[in-house]
């Protein structure tokens, strides 16, 4: 989404560049403006108070020698008398101090004793609030007086009370002073331009200000805290609508009644400078940005479209097929001209890259032709997986053993072809040279051994094909059964011989401990095979051997191992369980062979001895050892009386001492 608002072109992204960066230098003005603001109002309430402190200790020093000059006159005894006369000259000849423009003694109802006007004296001015404040308080205090002083400007009057040693009022000595001591508190103090100063009474109550009028000072009354003593701001409206703070300092404070002098600094003059320097400076960081942008749009033409141009279409004719296509433009220091150098290099080793790949591709034709032809005359059979078992392709060898062919849109299945063989998802591959064997299933349905081997193909970093060799194992098999029946089947009789009974015996006696069953190992002699053979010639020998074989097949079950070790020597190897026993075996045995003496049609009688004993077969003996006992119990049963059994003193290790274990009588001796 971001990408799309986005322009796609140089000239464009640079303006979008540079118009962020006039944003963030405006953002980034805003925030100074607002604390250089911030700073302004803080450093105007600073400005306040120190002025207030400079101009409250100035108007102290003016104030004091008024109060120092009113004690002197208050303690001489002259006024204490209340002579009009003798008051009189005592006040003409103290020198009115700085400020002090009249100086005046009135008794204690008021009325003016001595004054250095002559038209006040004896004026009544008991209901003034400098006298009614003086005769009520016990010591110096100022308060506004009626008129204009000489000067033009607001009058206050000081006044002190003059009392006897029981406190009764004697006298009232009062000093007139000028407001025009205000403006040279002004200067004295430097206060600045949209500055001015202010005295205000114990109750909040404007007297007068400098500069004269209302503008720059407050325009309503001044709320007094109860700490008065101490200096504190005050937020005020001036007459001009601004917003001013106003410091207050106290004057006199040691005299009651006291005055307050403050200075008024205009919040709204000093807000509207910040605002003013911030306009300014917008308006010069716009002026820069609409230059730059003006530069940077004439210049990137100038100094980078024209070779990004350039690139452009050699860019384009490369794409279209022309491998001679060059940029053409000087090599320099710069990046464009990197860039040129680098394009120019990479489409001319394109061009050698093409020509060397034509000359590939027809190497590579050819060397396609020459692996057709191997994989055609191949004798195994190779086909081409896909990742989901399907036959892709197939020589010759392999369309011939399943008789099939790849065709497109009709491939088929590895599961149609393979029994035993999982190619379906070979998500893991045989190894490389590992091969094995399952059953080929041709078209027609019939099947044939096969080896398979699996090898992938590497695609782009998948293993999405696989080629697997089909190599037919019917001939192999039938070989290998041959050698089989030749290294463990007795030739004569089709039975195991000494090393098959040896294998497939240790066999069943491991499958016989894993279910718990118990064997019976038997051991057979045919008795009177050199008579046979001396009376009747060898052939006669080899039958009696045969018709032996076919009833120990017929006796013992076709799970039991029947093996002939040679000669007249018969072994068998049988399980027990609940139906059968090695009882009901032996006396099969017998009859069968008692029963084909019977038949009359052999010259001699079939006879024979053996010996037998049961095992657990979960501890059972190696079978060499079994193989030895149950010999030595057949012998002894050869040499036992005709019709007489012998027992065996203790059984096996592992063999159950059964009293009918061990021997059995001879059957029949031959004729």
């Amino acid at each position: 989404m971001f990408r799309r608002l986005f322009p796609s072109g140089l000239r464009p992204r640079l303006m979008v560049l540079i118009a962020f960066m006039v944003g963030a230098c405006t953002a980034l003005m805003v925030f100074q403006a607002v604390q250089q603001r911030n700073e302004a109002v803080r450093a105007a309430e600073s400005e306040a108070v120190l002025l207030s402190r400079l101009a409250a200790a100035y108007e102290e020093r003016s104030v004091a020698v008024a109060r120092h000059l009113l004690g002197d006159i208050a303690q001489h005894d002259r006024v204490r008398a209340a002579h009009a006369r003798a008051i009189q000259p005592l006040l003409e000849e103290l020198r009115a101090g700085e400020h002090v423009s009249l100086l005046a003694v009135a008794d204690s109802t008021g009325h003016i004793l001595a004054s250095t006007r002559r038209e006040e004296r004896g004026a009544d001015v008991s209901t003034s609030r400098w006298f009614r404040g003086a005769a009520s308080s016990g010591g110096f205090l100022i308060a506004r007086a009626p008129g204009r002083g000489e000067s033009g400007g607001e009058v206050l009057r000081g006044a002190i009370p003059v009392r006897d040693a029981s406190g009764r009022l004697l006298a009232v000595a009062s000093a007139e002073l000028e407001s025009g001591w205000l403006q040279e508190v002004a200067n004295h103090a430097h206060v600045p331009g949209r500055t001015s100063v202010v005295l205000v009474d114990a109750h909040g109550g404007v007297l007068t200000r400098y500069p004269p009028g209302p503008a720059g000072a407050p325009d309503s009354n001044i709320v007094i805290p109860p700490d008065a003593r101490a200096e504190w701001l005050q937020a005020v409206h001036g007459g001009d609508g601004h917003a001013h703070i106003v410091a207050f300092s106290p004057l006199a404070s040691r005299t009651p009644g006291a005055f307050y002098v403050g200075v008024s600094v205009d919040q709204t003059a000093a807000a509207a400078d910040a605002t003013r320097a911030f306009a300014r400076s917008l308006l010069l960081l716009l002026f820069a940005g609409l230059c730059v942008a003006l530069v940077a749009w004439f210049g990137v033409e100038i100094a980078v479209l024209r070779r990004v141009n350039a690139l452009v279409s050699a860019t384009r004719r490369l794409r279209e097929g022309d491998l001679s296509a060059r940029t053409d433009l000087p090599y320099g220091h710069g990046e464009l001209s990197h860039l040129a150098r680098a394009f120019d290099d990479m489409a001319a080793e394109i061009q050698h890259e093409n020509e060397h790949r034509r000359k590939r591709e027809r190497a590579l034709q050819i060397s396609e032709a020459h692996k057709s032809a191997v994989l055609e005359s191949s004798l195994d059979g190779i086909l081409v997986l896909d990742s989901s078992g399907r036959v892709l392709d197939c020589n010759a060898a392999a369309r011939k053993l399943f008789g099939c062919e790849a065709r497109r849109g009709e491939h088929h299945s590895a599961a149609q072809l393979f029994r035993g063989i999982d190619l379906t998802t070979p998500a893991h591959p045989l190894a490389p040279g590992k091969r094995v064997e399952g059953i080929g299933r041709r078209m027609d349905g019939s099947t044939f051994p096969v080896e398979v081997g699996l090898a992938p193909i590497r695609d782009r970093g998948d293993w999405g094909r696989y080629v697997a060799t089909v190599r037919d194992l019917t001939e192999r098999k039938r070989w290998e059964r041959s050698v089989q029946a030749l290294t463990f089947v007795d030739d004569l009789t089709g039975l195991y011989n000494r090393r098959g009974f040896t294998m497939f015996a240790t066999q069943q006696i491991r499958l016989a401990a894993r279910t718990g069953q118990q064997v019976v190992l038997v051991s057979v002699d045919l008795d009177g095979l050199k008579a046979i053979n001396d009376t009747f010639g060898h052939g006669e020998g080899d039958r009696a051997i045969l018709e032996m074989a076919v009833l120990l097949r017929r006796s013992f079950r076709e799970s039991d191992v029947i093996a002939r070790f040679g000669g007249d020597e018969f072994v068998a190897l049988a399980t027990e369980n609940e139906m059968i026993g090695a009882e009901s075996i032996l006396e099969r045995l017998a009859e069968r062979i008692a029963l084909r003496n019977e038949r009359g049609d052999l010259p001699w009688t079939l006879s024979a001895s053996f010996g037998w004993t049961r095992i657990d077969a979960a501890s059972a003996p190696p079978l060499a050892d079994l193989l030895s006992i149950a010999d030595g119990r057949m012998y002894e049963a050869k040499r036992a009386a005709r019709g007489s059994a012998v027992r065996t003193p203790e059984p096996l290790p592992g063999a159950e001492a059964d009293e009918d274990a061990g021997l059995e009588p001879r059957l029949r001796r031959p004729a």
